[in-house]
């Protein structure tokens, strides 16, 4: 509830972003040497838009396997709930007009650009409160589990010998 409250208005609103993205997509019956080439693909897109400094509308159209999106790779305004979770989790870590690195998903490998903020109206309260809970929980479960982690380190002796 306190989530809700502070992050949701009391679950009346929740944030929407607009953004635009290229994929680079990855065929479920692709080797891992496809993979690696599709990945390679990506980061040399990725390098066009920051090392190269070519523009957004330069670098798209040449990388994106995506056929979906609108023009320049744009999805539109997206509620996280909606996208996939290590899409959505990137998307929501950037600031307005910031690309993010190579990120892999179920469908492939993306290059993102969050493009702008807005609070919408909640159109089904049941669910956002369903997500904060899942939320919540996964935030959980990964703290218990990098402690776990770290005391497993920390009570165990490992010898490396070459």
């Amino acid at each position: 509830k306190k989530v809700l409250v502070q992050e949701h208005g009391g679950g009346q609103w929740e944030e929407e972003l607009r953004a635009r993205h290229i994929l680079v997509s990855v065929p479920p019956s692709a080797s891992p040497p496809e993979v690696a080439q599709l990945r390679a693909k990506a980061w040399a897109c990725w390098d066009d838009l920051h090392k190269r400094g070519k523009s957004w509308d330069e670098v798209e159209p040449a990388c994106t396997d995506e056929r979906g999106a609108g023009p320049g790779g744009d999805i539109g305004w997206q509620r996280r709930w909606t996208l996939e979770p290590t899409f959505a989790g990137k998307l929501w870590s950037l600031k307005k007009g910031e690309v993010s690195g190579v990120i892999q998903t179920p469908f492939g490998f993306h290059i993102i650009q969050l493009l702008d903020r807005r609070r919408a109206e909640v159109k089904d309260k049941d669910m956002l409160e369903e997500y904060v809970r899942r939320r919540l929980s996964e935030e959980q479960f990964v703290r218990l589990y990098r402690a776990w982690i770290e005391e497993l380190r920390a009570s165990t002796h490992i010898e490396v010998r070459i």
